[in-house]
């Protein structure tokens, strides 16, 4: 069995967020004599000890007993055996990884258990390391039993020097090499064989599936060869760059190097590059004599001191294995069929053929990602370093083969729990506290702890200020053992200067010097400063009493935190009260919630879930992005109330899990970023981990080291930068609107943060965030009795917002003095408000009534149009999604639309999905396909050039003509176009029109969905579903006409087919897999379908089709379809004659129904309320009068028969692609014409109004 420690493993030497890893890693200074030199044996201080004893102290007493094993080493480090909870474990291999800075670990080491009497019983040990002598490991057996539960403590004693001891093939006869020349290089011993195959004449080892024999894995016991093929990549990054992913195999290498003793055997290959920088690249196979594996290890050396693997790398190392498997074991997922699994909390995986047993593990020493793949063929192994090996040097893993797969998961079940490394400790003198570049700060002790374990001399030791001055420290003896301290220890307090204190310790020769930060931390200053409490707490019972009522009603109803959550509870929750009690404490002392405050605040530092494999934190990085949010407030808005045990507790602890955060890369960075990675920044769970880490580093200013602060700092920084880029200038989100709220929330306050310590208006930065106010405005639809019927629910969307958009738009309506912005936090009827709420909201920025804006927007990059009939409450509500796809929580849906009235929901949309499917939508499918990205979990990311577009509007009050082109998102080879044509006649005629042509003959399917609801029963809610998703609210009329009945007490829609083709028709159950199981709740863990109304499908099989479909709510009218060979169209009248008349022709030939003569694309007309339109005509005329006459094709929507005022002017909206001359029925002479409020020449005659109108789209009014 084997316990292996990674660099991450040195969490255990990094301790006190106070000091850097490099540094508490370090020996103080340079440790008096040279390290390695044989002058410098210990046994010659004896001689010199004399003349030192009274500089360093008084008498030195009684000569304590030493604490040494090995003398002639001059390191030593522990090493203690973590426990195995439930299990024994027998003769325990132990893998270690030592480094010492800036010297290099030589071979001979000493091993001995440290036992519980206190005796050190020696033990065979080995080291070895890389050709350039990184990568130092040290192995031995930690020989018997440990019981389960037990942890177990060895030293290990080394000396270094200032340059590594050279590679030696010693002939030990249970290991052999192949060397060059030769196709092939190999090492073979112990367990195993492996070899890769050269292209020799081109210097280069060959990767890839090899079927030459020459690049082989073989299991030598039984002659099985386990592998044929090996590929390799990696990624490098330094602070401010992250370079481009480079293939290991792909450039000739610099050297083969062979290396063996009694223990190990190993071949390395080395490529001096540089590209991007200068970096040595080692890739090292090791094979063992007694253990039943063998090590791969890859690492970059480099005298540029931040160049590191990257965490942003998906890159991987590849192993081709020879056979086929068809299941996998791992530790986080048990025994399951193979598949290609994403999980970064594993430490192994076996694969196995279920039949014979036989089986091949991958076993990485800290937590990461391995994959297998059995797709195509044999099954390949790989790992993904991005989350294993991100911001270190080396990579490491073991991989094991048996006849028996069992063998490898015990093994690999006793690797797990792994090892802790301590600090190196000198022989001589060692400063043991403080640490290198600890901070303190008032009401701390400072304590001069250090250690001599191998010297009998006496110890003095000097304090050094910030301001030069000198205060000689006590050190005295503890137990006369080799332990001093200082007495009495220093109570630090505010007037000690702040800035860097030295600690200079000297013993005999010998000399250590420790720098320590006193610093006085200035608290609050995260989102307000101590400055501006007595104005925040005055708001309490002015313009912000609603608020802050609100909080003390929700603090009110907080329950204790529980005990453990363990994975399968969702706390983030508890991110909001903890804000929300801290804000409250802060303001009002005296309110009764301060016991509950501290236990939210120490139970969520506390849990031990944020670093359990076995039981994790549910929804992992959200819940640790919103924590180290919450703590970070509530330790800046308290600090001044805990003690400096309690702050040193949550600074130690956040920083450790910063560090642990970013290294498993949760943090990625994306410079170069394009299409594929859109979906990730923009994604929420990116910037609540961003924003959480961000706090900290804020927080934590003047607190830590600063390097190592900075660090997260600038992290966060660039991610920031590339989030910006990346936000669509419109204002969206791909998310959909809940999740939209939920990004925003939590992004807001990372804002806020950074601009108080950079400076700066974020806000300004990109258009992104006064178009959002736009997009929330506009994505709200009508709500019936009051002003909220929840939002336009495109993508992962419920019918409800999931943060309150009155808290979001107090912030918007804050930083850019926006008045929407301001009626929302306002007026908006969904009264749930946030203690960020109290900290936003700004009276003094006037509220400007949506009443404002034109009642439809466009949001062009994602391609959402909205149309309202009004602002009113009782509004009908029309919005169509056919634009750009990031994927994610977006759905498969260009062309999609829904319409809803009044707070009721009539052609629906299913909100959240759990698994993404074009058929859940108002769209077409060819032949049962659909768009891209469908057809799982999560929408994959869609090339931009399948993205859909709205190749055409125009849109008034009254009207709208939309056009949308989804036809690059269609999967179907065969579809050749689709074009989506929606004509939209206040206040509430849509006329939807839809023309496919394909390759050959298809089936077209085109559906329509609806479901049942209840109207909402609080003002913070919309429409539910739940109880009457099984009821259908479409009842057949015959004919090709259906009622849709989808509340009571609501009208009814009319749907009308009026196409000019037969399609067949059928009403079905809609089913799909929604994120929240409908019947028992919580989450659809298994993503089982359910039914949720019912849709109209309707089905046409030819190589070309088209759809007409008209839907109207006024009950007074009907709906007739109009066909001639050239054109067809719709006409909607009632019991005086036709209201509505609309025609398409086939051609540019002119076409004529009903009376309607249209030369162009389309065309229509009104009669009950005056009014004529069309696309890209030439001729519109009506029973003979002409009604448009236009030189060149000219779109246009015209009001000119009513009855003309200052308020209600004759109208025409028009677009064109060049300039044109028309002639416009206007039974009146007009006095003026105006083009977008500038006069316009004109003339008219009998009834026709003529004027030239400029290219683009324009307003002409006429009085």
């Amino acid at each position: 069995m084997l316990v292996v420690l990674s660099s991450l493993a040195f969490l255990g030497c990094r301790g006190d967020i106070s000091r850097s890893p490099d540094a508490a890693c370090e020996d103080g200074d340079a440790s008096g004599a040279e390290a390695g030199d044989p002058a410098a044996d210990f046994g010659d201080q004896e001689d010199d000890a004399g003349g030192e004893a009274d500089e360093a102290g008084g008498d030195p007493g009684p000569v304590p007993e030493q604490d040494w094993d090995r003398h002639d080493l001059t390191f030593r480090r522990t090493v203690t055996l973590m426990p195995h909870p439930q299990r024994a474990r027998t003769d325990l291999p132990v893998l270690v990884t030592i480094d010492q800075p800036n010297q290099f670990v030589l071979r001979d080491i000493a091993v001995f258990e440290r036992r519980p009497d206190g005796q050190a019983q020696p033990l065979p040990g080995w080291a070895f390391a890389n050709p350039d002598g990184g990568v130092t490991q040290v192995a031995f057996t930690a020989p018997g039993v440990t019981p389960a539960g037990t942890s177990r403590q060895f030293l290990v004693y080394y000396r270094t020097a200032a340059t590594p001891e050279p590679w030696q093939w010693r002939d030990t006869g249970w290991v052999t090499r192949q060397q060059l020349p030769g196709s092939r290089i190999a090492i073979s011993g112990g367990c195993c064989e492996l070899s890769r195959e050269v292209d020799e004449a081109a210097g280069r080892l060959l990767s890839g599936r090899r079927t030459s024999g020459a690049a082989t894995l073989r299991l030598l016991a039984a002659d099985w060869r386990v592998a044929e093929g090996f590929s390799n990549s990696y990624q490098l990054q330094s602070n401010t760059t992250v370079y481009q992913t480079q293939a290991v195999e792909a450039e000739p290498f610099s050297a083969i190097h062979f290396d063996a003793d009694e223990f190990q055997g190993a071949c390395a290959v080395t490529w001096n590059r540089h590209d991007p920088v200068d970096h040595l690249l080692t890739m090292t196979q090791r094979v063992f004599r007694d253990w039943p594996f063998l090590q791969f290890t890859i690492a970059v050396s480099t005298s540029a001191p931040d160049l590191t693997f990257s965490s942003n790398d998906w890159s991987s190392r590849y192993l081709y294995l020879s056979d086929s498997y068809d299941r996998m074991v791992s530790d986080t997922r048990g025994d399951e069929s193979i598949a290609k699994i994403w999980d970064t909390n594993m430490r192994w995986l076996v694969v196995y053929d279920q039949n014979s047993g036989r089986g091949f593990g991958w076993f990485i020493p800290h937590r990461g990602v391995i994959r297998a793949d059995a797709e195509d063929g044999p099954t390949e192994i790989f790992d993904s370093y991005g989350y294993s090996a991100g911001g270190d040097r080396y990579f490491s893993a073991l991989w094991m083969a048996a006849e028996d797969k069992n063998d490898i998961v015990d093994l690999f079940d006793a690797l797990k729990p792994g090892v802790q490394l301590s600090s190196p400790e000198s022989r001589d003198l060692n400063i043991v506290e403080p640490v290198e570049g600890t901070f303190y700060f008032p009401d701390d002790t400072l304590r001069v702890v250090v250690s001599t374990p191998g010297n009998s001399l006496p110890v003095s030791a000097l304090l050094t200020l910030a301001d030069g001055t000198e205060l000689p420290l006590d050190m005295q003896r503890v137990d006369n053992g080799w332990i001093w301290e200082s007495t009495p220890p220093l109570l630090l307090t505010v007037a000690h200067p702040p800035g860097s204190w030295t600690i200079e310790t000297r013993s005999g020769n010998e000399t250590r010097r420790a720098r320590i930060e006193f610093r006085h931390p200035q608290h609050p200053r995260l989102l307000f400063s101590a400055t501006e409490l007595d104005q925040l707490r005055a708001r309490r019972n002015d313009s912000h009493a609603e608020i802050w009522n609100t909080m003390l009603g929700m603090a009110a109803g907080y329950p204790e935190p529980m005990d453990d959550p363990g994975p399968g509870r969702d706390i983030r929750s508890y991110a909001d009260r903890l804000i929300n009690l801290a804000l409250i404490q802060l303001l009002d002392p005296g309110q009764p919630y301060d016991e509950l405050l501290w236990n939210y605040f120490f139970k969520m530092l506390r849990y031990p879930n944020w670093t359990s494999s076995e039981r994790p934190f549910n929804n992992y990085d959200l819940t640790v992005g919103h924590f180290f949010t919450a703590l970070a407030l509530a330790y800046d808005w308290h600090y001044q109330r805990l003690t400096p045990d309690q702050r040193r507790e949550l600074r130690t602890r956040l920083a450790d899990l910063v560090d642990d955060f970013i290294e498993r890369g949760w943090l990625r960075h994306y410079p170069d970023i394009d299409w594929t990675h859109y979906v990730t920044v923009t994604n929420n769970h990116y910037w609540i981990r961003n924003a959480g880490v961000a706090a900290v580093a804020y927080v934590l200013q003047e607190e830590m080291e600063e390097e190592r602060r900075q660090a997260w700092q600038d992290r966060t920084e660039a991610n920031l930068s590339v989030i910006l880029s990346v936000l669509e200038a419109d204002g969206t989100s791909n998310e959909g609107v809940a999740y939209h709220s939920y990004g925003q929330i939590n992004l807001f306050p990372w804002l806020d943060m950074r601009d108080r310590v950079l400076g700066g208006q974020s806000a300004l930065s990109t258009p992104w965030f006064a178009n959002s106010i736009l997009w929330d405005l506009y994505s709200i639809t009508p709500g019936g009795d009051d002003n909220y019927g929840g939002p336009a629910n495109f993508g992962d969307c419920p019918p409800y917002h999931y943060n309150p958009p009155r808290t979001i738009q107090a912030w918007l309506a804050a930083r850019l003095d926006n008045g929407h912005a301001q009626w929302l936090a306002e007026n908006l009827q969904w009264p749930r408000l946030t203690a960020f709420s109290y900290l936003w909201y700004d009276p003094t920025v006037v509220a400007v009534d949506p009443d404002t804006l034109p009642p439809w927007s466009v949001f062009e990059n994602k391609g959402i149009f909205v149309w309202r009939s009004s602002w009113n409450n009782d509004a009908t509500y029309f919005s169509l999604k056919a634009g750009s796809y990031f994927g994610g929580h977006e759905q498969p849906d260009a062309g999609h639309f829904i319409l809803h009235r009044a707070g009721v929901p009539y052609i629906t949309d299913y909100g959240y999905s759990y698994w993404k499917m074009t058929d859940e939508h108002n769209l077409i499918l060819v032949d049962g396909t659909g768009q891209y990205g469908q057809d799982r979990q999560w929408m994959a990311a869609v090339d931009p050039q399948h993205w859909a577009t709205l190749p055409f509007l125009l849109a008034s009050t009254a009207y709208f003509d939309l056009v949308a082109d989804p036809t690059p998102m269609y999967q179907s080879p065969h579809l050749q176009s689709w074009q989506r044509e929606v004509v939209g006649i206040t206040p509430g005629i849509f006329l939807v029109r839809d023309v496919m042509e394909a390759d050959q003959p298809v089936t077209f399917t085109w559906l329509l969905h609806s479901y049942r609801t209840d109207p909402p029963t609080s003002e913070n809610r919309s429409y539910s579903y739940r109880e009457r998703r099984l009821e259908n609210p479409w009842e057949d009329q015959g004919s090709g006409s259906w009622l849709l009945r989808p509340q009571d007490a609501a009208p009814a829609l009319h749907v009308k087919d009026c196409s000019s083709s037969s399609w067949s028709a059928v009403v079905e159950p809609g089913l799909f897999v929604p994120e929240q199981d409908l019947d028992a709740g919580g989450y659809n863990e298994n993503l089982e379908p359910f039914q949720l109304g019912y849709r109209l499908r309707r089905d046409y099989h030819a190589a070309a089709a088209s759809s007409l479909v008209a839907a109207w709510f006024d009950a007074g009218l009907e709906a007739e379809p109009l066909t001639v060979t050239n054109a067809e169209g719709v006409r909607l009248y009632d019991g005086n004659g036709n209201v509505v008349v609309n025609i398409w022709p086939f051609s540019g030939a002119p076409a004529t129904l009903a009376g309607l003569t249209v030369q162009g694309l389309m065309g229509g007309i009104r009669r009950d309320r005056p009014a004529f339109w069309g696309r890209e005509l030439t001729r519109l005329e009506n029973s003979g009068q002409v009604l448009v006459q236009a030189q060149s094709p000219l779109s246009l929507f015209a009001r000119t028969e009513h009855a003309a005022s200052a308020d209600d002017p004759h109208l025409l909206i028009t677009r064109a692609a060049s300039t044109v001359t028309v002639s416009v029925y206007c039974p009146d002479e007009p006095g003026q014409v105006t083009l977008d409020g500038n006069p316009l020449t004109f003339s008219w005659n009998q009834g026709l109004l003529s004027l030239e109108v400029p290219a683009g789209r324009h307003r002409l009014e006429m009085y």
